[in-house]
């Protein structure tokens, strides 16, 4: 049936008039993400793990589904206060296309998620774990990198970039300290991760995303450690809406602190409180788009996509991919290095701003490597799927090693690259997260 249904949904795409297509292609991606959802439940025998959502191809197709498709119909009501995207979504030349080319990057990444359901399946229901794989004294050490690297920064312009880095060794610890407690089923861990959240709000409050990436890395070790079917009991609704409304607090706490609203705030608790005022507010339909990045995701992915097709922009033939091999050589040694896709794309929409404009994985393969895009889109997640495996493996295993905290890390950041950061930047993280690895590896052992 999934085949079938995504069989119509190119279909309405290519026959429907353009008008037509831009009124409903919100739906067809929602659509489409549901399939996708009700083959797992009949696959499962309606007993779903919450594990088989928190694969990287499905993380992706999460991501993308529900951003573009909410998106789109966000924009083709003209809601958001960046109207350049409104402007963009009317106006695309190449509307249609772009579009159908986005649906079948989501089958291919379902193709890749349905050949290897049947080992995951089997992997996840002999899954078991070592609980004391994770010692006390890594969770004491790791607590303290968190904390620390609260209140210092990592100058990321030891890389020859600008801002921040601190987050790895935040992001890496909290893995960390999520496992152990976890693992050991310590009655008052949630209290514990909500202190970790507000720490990381606060020292981060200028970045929705790492904090959504933060909160995808403790629900992802959490569901990884301990089984929970997904089904219409009455704790699994109150569960979800729970996690649904915590979330949409937090993106609501850091956006009041961004500026929304222009409301008067000193502290964390100042922003919660303002959460009813910030919901009631005349612009809130508007601002809520942008807190959750939906206009600005599609946006960008949908222009960049735009440029290409029409010509506007020439074939990079895998630049953007192959910065990446050169993140660790400095400019002395190597002084032509190839250029990210947001230092390529950005000056072309944002006026001479200099504001950074991620591109969305599809758009960026597709300037790369045009026809061929599906190659390095099959090889790129079919990696990620065997890493993803790999984890499952490791965690049986007696040792901490720094091939599982690596791969803990790279699965939990892995749509900061889909979303369009830049694989060298995504290259940065894995070799700053290098020597914290170690050191959790060497207290452990």
């Amino acid at each position: 049936m999934v085949w079938l249904i995504n069989f119509l949904i190119l279909l309405v795409v290519a026959f429907f008039d353009d008008k037509t297509c831009r009124e409903v292609m919100g739906y067809l991606y929602i659509i489409q993400y549901i399939s996708f959802i009700s083959y797992i439940y009949y696959a499962t025998d309606k007993k779903i793990n919450i594990k088989y959502f928190f694969t990287p191809t499905f993380l992706t197709l999460s991501y993308v589904s529900l951003t573009f498709g909410f998106a789109a119909l966000y924009l083709n009501a003209e809601l958001g206060f960046l109207t350049k995207f409104v402007t963009i979504y009317k106006n695309s030349p190449s509307f249609k296309l772009v579009n159908f080319y986005f649906l079948i990057c989501n089958f291919i990444l379902f193709f890749i998620y349905f050949k290897n359901f049947k080992k995951n399946k089997f992997l996840i229901n002999k899954f078991q774990i070592n609980r004391n794989l994770i010692k006390k004294n890594t969770f004491i050490v790791a607590f303290i990198v968190f904390f620390l690297f609260s209140f210092i920064q990592l100058d990321a312009s030891i890389f020859g970039g600008n801002g921040d880095l601190s987050f790895v060794p935040k992001f890496l610890s909290c893995i960390v300290i999520t496992f152990y407690l976890s693992a050991k089923r310590f009655k008052y861990r949630l209290l514990v991760y909500g202190l970790l959240l507000c720490v990381f709000l606060a020292s981060n409050f200028d970045s929705k995303r790492e904090i959504m990436f933060l909160l995808i890395a403790i629900l992802y070790v959490e569901f990884l450690l301990n089984d929970l079917h997904i089904n219409l009991s009455i704790k699994n609704i109150l569960f979800f809406i729970l996690g649904g409304s915590l979330f949409m607090s937090i993106i609501i706490v850091a956006s009041i602190f961004r500026g929304y609203g222009s409301f008067k705030v000193n502290t964390i608790y100042d922003a919660f409180v303002l959460i009813p005022e910030y919901i009631k507010s005349d612009f809130f339909l508007d601002a809520i788009g942008e807190n959750l990045e939906l206009n600005y995701s599609y946006g960008n992915a949908l222009n960049a996509a735009d440029l290409f097709l029409e010509g506007k922009t020439r074939l990079l033939y895998g630049e953007t991919v192959a910065k990446a091999l050169f993140v660790p050589l400095p400019k002395s040694i190597f002084e032509y290095k190839p250029r990210s896709i947001v230092e390529i794309y950005s000056p072309l929409i944002n006026n001479g701003t200099g504001e950074i404009q991620p591109v969305v994985i599809y758009s960026e393969f597709l300037w790369n490597f045009s026809i061929i895009f599906f190659i390095p889109l099959y090889m790129f997640f079919w990696f990620s799927e065997k890493i993803y495996k790999d984890i499952l493996f490791q965690v049986k295993k007696n040792r901490l090693s720094l091939l599982l905290l690596l791969e803990l890390f790279y699965i939990t950041t892995i749509l900061q690259f889909v979303r369009g950061s830049g694989l060298d930047l995504f290259v940065v993280y894995i070799i700053i997260c290098l020597p914290f690895a170690f050191l959790f590896k060497t207290v452990n052992n």
